[in-house]
């Protein structure tokens, strides 16, 4: 039996196009962000520039250039007040953050005690933890004799790991890698506690500051094209009558609908 490709190209070229088409948005997943902020920036400003051309002389350009500046300077007033507070925020809560897992290994303790506890908490520490549950004791570091007992410091840097692994994308193991400083890491091998916060703290600086990149690089491409909106849409409508305008043709409802609910 024959298969003609012709022919199953010609009923399945919806499926295929579609097919095609989501492939390239996965290839282009690390791109998806700054693809739809663009979209949306785009949509929403050519809005504004329509209305302000038909209901003003102001000519098009200035439309668009005014509204644009107007969004940067917001952009830029919202940065220098909000990056100030958070830093002094993250910094003030990176000096409680040893105190309060110490008073809640001291709570775990207590608890563990109480509810008679105190073999399977060992047990969850030592099963984290690099320090040897056989390891002797020192004075005054918050450890009592008995194979059964934890140190405060251990069961606190414990629980930090414990947290720090609940949130998304963040692991001890990275964090404890933050930095090829050998400084950093006599501070990651001699004080668990403030390297990983050091190393959730660099993590989240370095989130903002690509968030706010992708950002302003949506905002430089939504301008461009809005700016120059006619020329990119007489290049779309040439595409039309070129090898692709079946997939135009196929797609452009779709992506009008879709474009007009999230412009919305």
């Amino acid at each position: 039996m024959e298969i003609d490709l012709q022919r199953f190209y010609r009923v399945n070229r919806p499926v295929l196009m579609w097919v095609v088409f989501f492939v390239g948005l996965f290839l282009l997943r690390q791109f998806f962000a700054l693809v739809f902020i663009t979209f949306i920036f785009a949509f929403v400003m050519r809005s504004v520039a329509k209305f302000l051309t038909a209901n003003t002389r102001a000519p098009y350009w200035a439309a668009v250039v005014f509204p644009y500046l107007g969004v940067l300077t917001l952009l830029v007033l919202l940065m220098a007040t909000a990056i100030p507070r958070v830093i002094d925020e993250a910094a003030e809560f990176g000096r409680k953050v040893p105190g309060l897992l110490e008073g809640l290994a001291k709570e775990v303790q207590k608890s563990a005690e109480h509810y008679g506890m105190e073999p399977m908490l060992a047990k969850f520490v030592h099963a984290r933890s690099e320090v040897p549950a056989t390891a002797p004791a020192a004075e005054g570091d918050g450890m009592a004799s008995g194979p059964d007992r934890v140190s405060i410091p251990e069961l606190a840097r414990t629980l930090q790991t414990f947290a720090i692994n609940l949130l998304p994308g963040m692991h001890a193991e990275e964090m404890q890698s933050v930095s090829s400083e050998p400084e950093l890491k006599d501070s990651i091998r001699g004080d668990d506690q403030r390297a990983n916060v050091l190393g959730l703290f660099n993590r989240f600086i370095r989130g903002v500051v690509s968030g706010t990149l992708q950002f302003l690089l949506a905002i430089l491409l939504s301008f461009l094209i809005v700016l120059d909106y006619e020329a990119v849409a007489g290049e779309l409508r040439k595409w039309r009558q070129s090898q692709v305008g079946r997939f135009f043709h196929e797609a452009a409802a779709s992506v009008v609908e879709f474009s007009r609910a999230v412009g919305r």
